[in-house]
Parts: structure tokens; sequence; C-alpha cells
């Protein structure tokens, strides 16, 4: 997800610290990493969930955008299926 990298850094820029201080920098750049590594693994792992259920799915039907969410009520329900498409 490049644009979650792209933001994530204009916010660490955007932040006001003392250059010459390298304790700042150095808690700043970690303080940076955990974030990004972790909204990058939930854009992952939502992707991932995305893929196996439509994978389950394509094996016994073609699968567009159009009949998408239909594949999806169809598999696990109505009000379930209204979640997941949400969530993705």
């Amino acid at each position: 997800m490049p644009h979650n990298l792209y933001l994530h850094s204009s916010l660490v820029e955007s932040r006001k610290l003392d250059r010459l201080d390298l304790t700042a920098i150095r808690d700043s750049t970690i303080y940076y990493s955990i974030d990004a590594a972790i909204s990058l693994f939930i854009s992952f792992f939502i992707n991932v969930c995305i893929i196996i259920t439509f994978a389950n799915i394509t094996y016994s039907e073609e699968i567009t955008l159009g009949n998408a969410g239909l594949a999806l009520k169809n598999l696990f329900g109505s009000n379930s299926a209204n979640l997941i498409w949400g969530l993705g």
C-alpha cells in the first residue's frame, strides 16, 4: 500500500521536533515504523481475507464486480455479507 507509506511519511515530516536531537529523531522513527507496520498488517489481513473468500466462491462460479455481493450473500447470508463487504 504505497499511499499508506506516503501518508505516514508526510505525517512524520509535519511533526515538530528538534532535528539536532538524535534521541528525538530515533524515537520518532521507531514510532513511525510501528504505526506503519500495524496499518500495513491490517490492510494485508483484510486483503487476504477477501482473496480467500472469493477464491473459495470462484472455484464453483464466475465472480465479477456485478455479482460479488450476491455471491457473498449466498455464502454467508444477508447480514454477514453486508458486514464483510463493508469491511473489505
